[in-house]
């Protein structure tokens, strides 16, 4: 009878054990269809577990590369677009020039009131911003890289009134408006220190997108426009300098417009040419990573139909285990006492 005995609680603990086993399962199942995923923890991957990490790593990373492709590329068009206004503006000013030279008859006054417009409008173009963020300040974003237009003016006019007085012949006139730099060319004291800007858009590859204020072509459009907003006829009765010397100087500001324009625009296409270069490293990233996405859900998703049959087989057996323990107990040997 104690064999017996002994027999049926062993039998009884194989099959709580079992049971067990199949209710874990179960759950397991269950959670797995109500998540989606096969593991709640990545240790439960076993093997596969690494891959996974390496490709979430890869994913993270490509996911900022194309955050930083579309931030830079919304970027890179708005200042194509701002420096092609600025060519427009100076191919402009450089065709009143030369109208005005052909018609016989030069109108200062018109011409220096168009540009004090032009100038006060390439101030308002250089000083672009995107989200706070001067485009053509390179890395000191925040200070706005035209601040003085008054104070170039002046130097211009300073000079101007050097040369009408006899001081200086046209040449040294040019030449000295050549050497105005920084401040003294309206800039923002920070804007001759202030770094590159890039963008980093995979690994190993990064796009310099600095284009600043104070590229060479610009500043040549800068000082073109000061020099037509400032530009004075001599007068004979009171001044030394002489009309021919004032058409030099004329001419002088329209070739300076015209090779500055036509040298801001081979600027802007490098600028046209990264973007469409970190638009298509964009689209490899996009179709990299549905391809990794593809690998990773294999690794970590299930198979939801397979899943639901896994889980009604085993709903079936457990039933018929509870059933199986069910009949035994009515046959243990308390029953039969």
């Amino acid at each position: 009878m104690v064999s017996t005995s002994i027999s049926f609680l062993g039998k009884s603990k194989t099959q709580s054990a079992h049971l067990l086993r199949l209710r874990n399962t179960l759950n397991d199942l269950q959670r797995q269809i109500a998540t989606q995923k096969k593991t709640d923890t990545m240790s439960g991957l076993g093997r596969d577990a690494v891959r996974a990490q390496n490709l979430r790593t890869d994913l993270k990373n490509m996911k900022s590369y194309v955050t930083n492709i579309e931030r830079s590329t919304l970027k890179t068009k708005i200042m194509s677009e701002t420096m092609t206004e600025i060519s427009r503006v100076a191919q402009d000013m450089a065709s009143g020039f030369l109208l005005e030279t052909r018609s016989g008859e030069v109108d200062v006054d018109n011409l220096r009131s168009m540009a004090e417009h032009h100038l006060r409008y390439i101030k308002e173009l250089l000083n672009t911003k995107l989200h706070d963020a001067h485009v053509f300040a390179g890395s000191d974003s925040l200070t706005a890289p035209f601040a003085d237009l008054p104070g170039l003016n002046a130097n211009i006019q300073a000079e101007f009134t050097d040369w009408l007085a006899g001081g200086q012949t046209p040449q040294q006139l040019l030449d000295n408006v050549d050497a105005l730099t920084g401040t003294a060319l309206g800039q923002s004291q920070s804007l001759g220190s202030a770094g590159q800007v890039i963008a980093k858009i995979d690994d190993g590859l990064e796009i310099d997108l600095t284009v600043k204020a104070d590229h060479p072509a610009i500043e040549d459009i800068v000082r073109g426009l000061a020099l037509a907003a400032n530009m004075q006829f001599p007068d004979p009765a009171v001044d030394t300098a002489t009309a021919e010397e004032f058409f030099i100087i004329f001419e002088a500001i329209t070739q300076k417009l015209g090779n500055a324009a036509h040298e801001l625009n081979r600027e802007n296409n490098k600028l046209v040419t990264n973007t469409i270069l970190m638009e298509n490293v964009k689209t490899r990233h996009q179709s990299d990573r549905e391809i990794m996405l593809n690998v990773l859900n294999d690794i970590e998703d299930i198979d939801t139909a397979e899943a639901v049959i896994k889980l009604q087989a085993l709903e079936t057996q457990l039933i018929a285990s509870f059933e199986t323990t069910r009949l035994a107990n009515q046959l243990s040997l308390v029953n039969f006492l």
